[in-house]
């Protein structure tokens, strides 16, 4: 399994640092895309990917990218918070159906995925900038799956109190 994800992870490296350096609409669409996958494959852990409160949420990505798009990233704040007034009013109206932790998870998915992501796109890889976001989040998908993954053989702890010196 930890192969697979290995091998996963360096072809969509490759895509992504293409990307990058395309630049432009390659990589806008290409962010808009990996955010919805995202969110999608999100809620549907939660399974909640085709409910009103995701719909809300993919609506929310869109008009995120669209801000992002027209160079008012400015308003992306105030796109989230419209979000969170619409799931709050969703979440009293259909109040037996969803329970609170479905519209935490709607909020986090927008917030966690599409936010994130598309700060990504205000990266220059002229200014090498894209080293900083995509070799962290590489070895934070990676590092952990092999080290201390219960299968791995390797029973080692997160913590790293021994080489602390005082």
């Amino acid at each position: 399994m930890f192969w697979v994800r290995l091998r996963s992870g360096i072809i969509l490296m490759a895509i992504m640092v293409t990307a990058m350096i395309l630049g432009g609409y390659v990589l806008f669409g290409l962010l808009f895309a990996v955010s919805l996958i995202g969110m999608y494959e999100l809620y549907k852990v939660y399974g909640m990917e085709k409910t009103g409160a995701a719909v809300i949420s993919y609506l929310t990505a869109v008009a995120i990218y669209a801000c992002v798009l027209v160079d008012k990233a400015d308003y992306r704040i105030l796109v989230v918070l419209g979000q969170v007034l619409v799931l709050m009013v969703w979440y009293v109206i259909r109040y037996p159906k969803y329970d609170y932790k479905q519209i935490a998870i709607a909020f986090i998915g927008v917030f966690y995925v599409a936010i994130m992501i598309s700060y990504i796109y205000h990266l220059s890889p002229r200014k090498r900038h894209f080293r900083h976001a995509y070799t962290p989040a590489y070895y934070k998908d990676t590092y952990p799956y092999r080290y201390f993954h219960p299968h791995s053989g390797n029973r080692r702890s997160c913590s790293c109190n021994n080489n602390i010196r005082a």
